[in-house]
């Protein structure tokens, strides 16, 4: 990883010095993302890895650990009035110009 992580960020600076035309250097992003990906994969791989021992520990120790819910399922009645739109503005035409009325 550390072989990666020196190439890597020496072309970063290389490019960073040499593009001087800002189109450029936008472009040659795409040579540097691979291997900043590499490391935002192996990252992820530890996050899972560390929730799934949490939770294994959790449930040897006899607590039951549910699984996490991003959101909340919205209530019916809350479904029905969200679904339901504000009624248009009136408008009024008067002295040359458009005015609205609320």
């Amino acid at each position: 990883a550390l072989p990666i992580l020196l190439f890597t960020t020496m072309l970063t600076l290389a490019y960073s010095i040499f593009q001087g035309n800002v189109g450029t250097a936008y472009r040659q992003r795409a040579q540097l993302l691979i291997f900043y990906f590499m490391f935002v994969a192996v990252g992820y791989v530890l996050l899972r890895e560390r929730a799934e021992e949490r939770r294994a520990r959790g449930r040897a120790a006899g607590a039951a650990v549910p699984p996490r819910r991003a959101v909340p399922a919205p209530a019916p009645s809350e479904v029905a009035v969200s679904a339901q739109a504000p009624p248009p503005p009136q408008v009024a035409v008067g002295a040359g110009r458009a005015s609205q009325n609320v």
